[in-house]
């Protein structure tokens, strides 16, 4: 199993394992959905500077890949929180964002390293960190 196959795979195990109401799941999701494809967008169209150990990996993809983990994952938590459907508890919005942002770097990193197909280590990790830092 690879690229879209188990893309959709790891999305319906995060469906049925989280659904709505976990910030385990959105996170997971999101950093595979928004960073990653973003990254691969960005990276293609302007990552003339490649990874040293990556030459299939940018900079600039890598960077997008942050930014767009971060900012999606911080748009969904706060709108499912503003409706009700999730409980972010006591956490103030700064401790939040700076959770979201270094789980987005994380899975940034997971990225890079070409050990398994990115549509399985980018969500596993981001659950992962999810669970432990924002539960």
């Amino acid at each position: 199993l690879e690229g879209p196959l188990l893309y959709v795979y790891v999305l319906m195990a995060a469906t049925l394992c989280s659904w709505r109401d976990s910030m385990t799941g959105i996170v997971a999701v999101v950093q595979m959905a928004a960073g990653d494809g973003t990254a691969d967008i960005v990276g293609r169209r302007w990552g003339s500077k490649k990874w040293p150990w990556s030459q299939s990996k940018s900079y600039v993809g890598s960077a997008a890949f942050v930014l767009a983990g971060f900012a999606v994952s911080m748009g969904i938590l706060l709108w499912f929180a503003h409706f009700g459907a999730l409980d972010l508890g006591m956490m103030s919005l700064k401790t939040l964002a700076l959770k979201v942002f270094l789980i987005s770097v994380a899975c940034a990193a997971v990225e890079l390293v070409p050990v398994a197909d990115d549509n399985l280590t980018v969500p596993i990790v981001g659950a992962f960190l999810a669970k432990w830092l924002l539960s």
